[in-house]
């Protein structure tokens, strides 16, 4: 799944809790890609600067992406933010804190982290990472890609897109109603 659609649905499942703690979900649920986007910006400042230097150098998605995802840096720190044995040192370490369950923002965190690494296992196929990383290095390719036809893609990205087009229609729907009821509210206050 991509980046954006982790921030959506972790908004959308946990959108009733207190506004600090799914702000917090929200970014758990996307700290596993942030990598990506700091990497792709290190690499076009780093690629900009070799192009003035030398204008034979040539700028293309192709280098950016390929360097990307083979950048050293971008392969571990993918491999750590996916593994869910790191996932539960983290989550251990946070009942430690905690001494038990609270949901705070630190915890909102983790368990919009753990949403992602659970989703993206089941997403991945072609390109999964090993999920049990460090402890074991095999990769578990997921049922479905959420963007390779080979691996039912094209059905996924539809019935994807159908549930994310229904529910944005059904929060635009509820949050409608949520100001009609407090404008009534309202009224009925100033009346009385």
């Amino acid at each position: 799944m991509n980046t954006l659609h982790h921030a959506f649905w972790s908004y959308f499942f946990f959108r009733k809790k207190k506004r600090q703690t799914v702000k917090y979900i929200v970014i758990g649920g996307i700290a596993p890609d942030i990598i990506y986007y700091v990497m792709f910006l290190y690499l076009l400042v780093e690629r900009s600067i070799q192009k003035l230097l030398d204008p034979a150098v040539q700028l293309s998605m192709h280098y950016f992406i390929h360097g990307l995802f083979e950048h050293p840096v971008v392969d571990i720190l993918r491999k750590l933010g996916h593994s869910i044995v790191i996932w539960a040192i983290a989550f251990i370490v946070l009942m430690m804190i905690h001494r038990g369950f609270k949901l705070t923002p630190l915890s909102g965190f983790i368990w919009g982290w753990f949403l992602h690494v659970v989703v993206d296992f089941f997403t991945h196929v072609s390109d999964a990472v090993p999920i049990f990383y460090p402890v074991y290095n095999a990769v578990i390719p997921g049922v479905v890609s959420y963007w390779n036809s080979d691996y039912f893609g094209t059905e996924f990205s539809i019935t994807h897109g159908i549930l994310l087009t229904s529910t944005i229609i059904y929060l635009l729907l509820e949050r409608r109603k949520t100001k009609r009821i407090l404008k009534e509210n309202r009224h009925k206050e100033i009346n009385s």
